[in-house]
């Protein structure tokens, strides 16, 4: 009785150390499944990133129409690394029998000695249509792997170089998933924007100085909780830090709440509006107002983007909503608008004032995409134009990844 006994705790003894052991394997081991999950997630958002720089660079490699028979070319890169992944290279192909090109990327991730490739491809129609020149003055395309708060800088892709500025929680998401999973900027309504910021006598961003014309555009999901002090799309500041009196350099024209130009949403009213001031005597406000109904919910994967554009030519103010002219309204008389010397406001206005209210600043609640502007005023099928040239979803023929 007394040896069973000792077998039978011998034998518990055992299978509770083979139990205790196998544990301890899995705890050593859930660093590790923990930090390749984190790293696929990288990979696949950097893959996604890569494969929109293959669409943007097919139009400057002949991508613009048929090509006869097939055809094949490869991009590499040298140490193109984002984060914890370099981009290997880019592949080209046409296939003529099946009208259309393909773009393949190649993607490796390395972090705390685990390592992995992930591969995607895309296919597109052709011909790529090409976006009526990218906006001149500053162009934010939210097409950054991954950008958080004040971490990161977001990319002016207008050739100038004029990076901007998040603060607080402006984060990237995914349009959604498949043809829609680009990146864009996510803004919570309460303390999220992004900007440029100048201060006058400012020689750092010329290009963002307005004379004579402008056109702004973006793409939108506003959210259909937007309150009545929530709302700006993009701000561009006549003088933030003019008010109702006379102070030194500003005229007292109330010239912080009359931008040079914006497009906003304003739940008050259930519309958008479009604005612009003018450099006259009386510093005259202009304003196109459209009616319009928020579709944005959370968590916004499947809802519509639309697309805002304005537009002044020292006479005329022209609203757009998805590449179509939505209202004009005519100056009193021919003027430019404001030379606006204090940078550029996304998601917020921009307000410098002292004891500006957090409910003044109407910040943006929703996602935001594709935000840039010109410094002259586009057709009417040149807004078109931008406004499909952008790819979208029924362009996109696969992703595989």
């Amino acid at each position: 009785m007394g040896r069973s006994v000792l077998i039978l705790v011998i034998l518990m003894s055992t299978l509770f150390a083979g139990i205790v052991i196998n544990l301890q394997e899995k705890m050593l081991n859930l660093p590790d499944v923990m930090a390749r999950n984190m790293l696929w997630k990288e990979a696949e958002s950097v893959s996604d990133y890569a494969l929109r720089t293959g669409i943007r660079n097919a139009g400057s490699m002949g991508f613009s129409a048929p090509i006869e028979g097939y055809y094949n070319f490869t991009q590499y890169f040298d140490d193109f690394t984002i984060g914890h992944c370099t981009i290997d290279s880019i592949r080209y192909s046409f296939v003529e029998s099946a009208d259309h090109y393909r773009a393949q990327t190649t993607v490796r991730a390395s972090l705390h000695g685990i390592n992995l490739t992930y591969p995607a491809e895309m296919a597109f129609n052709y011909p790529i249509t090409a976006i009526v020149g990218t906006p001149n003055c500053f162009y934010f395309e939210m097409d950054q792997p991954q950008f958080h708060g004040s971490n990161e800088w977001i990319r002016d892709t207008s050739g100038n170089g004029y990076t901007g500025q998040p603060y607080n929680a402006v984060s990237t998401r995914p349009h959604g998933s498949g043809a829609n999973g680009w990146k864009c900027a996510s803004l919570d309504g309460s303390d999220d924007y992004i900007d440029i910021r100048c201060e006058p006598g400012c020689t750092e961003h010329p290009a963002l100085v307005l004379t004579d014309e402008v056109t702004l555009v973006s793409f939108a999901k506003i959210r259909t909780d937007t309150n009545s002090n929530q709302g700006t799309i993009v701000w561009v500041a006549s003088d933030p830090y003019d008010n109702n009196s006379a102070n030194g350099a500003h005229p007292g024209n109330n010239l912080r709440i009359k931008p040079t130009a914006a497009i906003w949403y304003n739940s008050s009213n259930s519309s958008v509006h479009f604005a612009v001031t003018l450099n006259n005597g009386p510093k005259t406000y202009v304003e196109a107002i459209v009616p319009y109904t928020p579709l944005g919910k959370w968590p916004h994967n499947k809802d519509p983007w639309h697309h805002f554009g304005l537009t002044y030519n020292g006479w005329t103010l022209k609203a757009y909503i998805n590449g179509i002219k939505k209202a004009t309204v005519l100056a009193p008389s021919f003027a430019g608008v404001i030379p606006n010397r204090y940078g550029i406001s996304v998601g917020r206005r921009d307000l410098r004032t002292a004891g500006t209210t957090s409910s003044e600043y109407k910040y943006f609640l929703g996602l935001l995409d594709q935000v840039g502007m010109y410094n002259r005023a586009l057709t009417e099928a040149e807004m078109y134009a931008f406004y499909i040239g952008v790819i979208r979803p029924e362009n996109i023929l696969y992703i595989r990844d």
